[in-house]
């Protein structure tokens, strides 16, 4: 059916074949990054998070089955999703909000500072969205035996005859037009791939989105 209802209208959370409100579909709009469009994964991200979640009773647009659609929200908000959820490392958006300050758990503090853009309803200047969410920050699952991450294997390492196929695919290597983002930065320290690692947020400071 395309994603449209009995009225013929599309059902909320529906973008083109792209439907947010189930979790098969959640990783998508990170998959722009890996071809080196990370613009382009911010801008749908946002979209996202202002379209298709409100404080109304019907506020998320599809089944949150245990929080997955929330942690998508929190997870986008802070710039950075698990694509690939057994892995150590996290494809990077752009954070939605001006700051968000997290506890780790080891201790030291992680802010995250997003471009300044008007915040949502509700929520003044997007400012201290996730300040209570502290150890919650624990993303992913680093450390589990056998998951050194599905990611290099998607940017063709170790694969025999596939090396640099996403610099064949997408991005400035194929003549395709390259994000329009600067890298975001961890403690003044560009991060020109895709990724951030589990073990470079445990290192606490600033990972910063704002235009340099």
């Amino acid at each position: 059916d395309g994603g449209r209802l009995a009225d013929g209208s599309l059902r909320p959370g529906q973008i083109g074949q792209d439907w947010h409100g189930n979790e098969p579909s959640l990783h998508i709009p990170f998959l722009y990054t890996l071809f080196g469009r990370r613009d382009k994964t911010a801008a749908i991200c946002r979209r996202i998070a202002e379209e298709f979640y409100t404080t109304a009773p019907d506020g998320i647009c599809g089944n949150d089955d245990c929080g997955a659609l929330s942690a998508w929200y929190l997870f986008a908000t802070m710039g950075f999703y698990p694509v690939d959820p057994c892995g150590a490392g996290y494809v990077l958006g752009e954070a939605l909000a001006a700051e968000i300050r997290l506890t780790l758990p080891n201790g030291r503090t992680l802010t995250i500072n997003g471009p300044a853009r008007p915040g949502r309803a509700g929520i003044p200047g997007s400012a201290g969205i996730l300040p209570a969410i502290g150890g919650a920050a624990r993303p992913g699952r680093a450390g589990i035996p056998g998951s050194a991450g599905i990611l290099p294997a998607i940017s063709g390492a170790g694969i025999p005859g596939s090396a640099g196929i996403l610099p064949a695919i997408g991005g400035a290597a194929s003549g395709r037009a390259p994000s329009t983002l600067p890298p975001p930065r961890l403690n003044g320290v560009p991060l020109d791939g895709p990724t951030i690692s589990h073990a470079q947020l445990l290192t606490g400071g600033t990972l910063d989105f704002t235009q340099p």
